[in-house]
């Protein structure tokens, strides 16, 4: 999780993510669902009404969604301007996190609340159905709202040049950046590039979190 966020756990949305990413924490194969046999996050999309009767405070920094992607292409429009209404009713701040940013473009998005991106490169590579990640970083370029920012986990192998311009044109509030986890054999990029990476974001004033920094396990283009 984000340092910031103080609410990790708001999940009004119930079934199962579509993108069916291989090196997903929470509904991979190695991930929480099939590990504790998590019947919420199974199936198609639902609305779980108790989460939409939660109380939060003006400085909480909540997380919305952590377990699957309320924008994502299979998700009904009622039930993302749902949880919009309730977070534009609330005091607290809202993170929210996708794969898919084009959705964002469908809705009046609260001010209360920072649109994010997960972009974990800007290549190409199998083992998710989630957008490209080069329409990703576009989408989130054009999107007038103004609290952005891009989560580069896990990170994988990326074009050092390509990939900063294509932050820079959003220029996020803060990216966070972090390797993965799990050990789900990924490309990775070497730490001096991540490193590289991070101290030209922070020269533009964006702010970067550091999550999991490590030597990469599997470096170099892909196969």
């Amino acid at each position: 999780m984000f340092p910031f966020i103080t609410i990790p756990n708001f999940n009004p949305l119930g079934g199962e993510c579509k993108y069916y990413c291989k090196y997903c924490w929470a509904q991979g194969p190695k991930g929480l669902v099939n590990k504790y046999d998590m019947k919420k996050y199974c199936g198609e999309p639902y609305l779980v009404e108790k989460e939409l009767n939660r109380k939060f405070k003006p400085d909480d920094f909540v997380f919305v969604c952590d377990m699957c992607d309320l924008f994502g292409w299979w998700v009904p429009h009622e039930f993302i301007e749902r949880v919009l209404d309730f977070i534009r009713n609330s005091p607290a701040t809202f993170l929210l996190l996708t794969k898919n940013p084009r959705r964002y473009k469908e809705f009046n998005i609260p001010e209360n609340c920072v649109c994010g991106a997960t972009v974990e490169s800007d290549e190409v590579y199998e083992g998710t159905k989630a957008p490209f990640p080069c329409d990703r970083l576009y989408e989130l370029a054009t999107l007038k709202h103004p609290r952005k920012m891009i989560s580069i986990e896990p990170i994988m192998w990326f074009n050092l040049d390509l990939f900063i311009e294509a932050i820079l044109s959003i220029m996020p509030a803060f990216v966070a950046v972090g390797y993965d986890n799990y050990n789900n054999n990924l490309l990775e990029p070497s730490l001096t590039k991540t490193k590289n990476l991070i101290e030209v974001l922070e020269a533009k004033g964006i702010k970067v979190y550091r999550k999991t920094l490590r030597e990469a396990k599997v470096c170099g283009w892909k196969k």
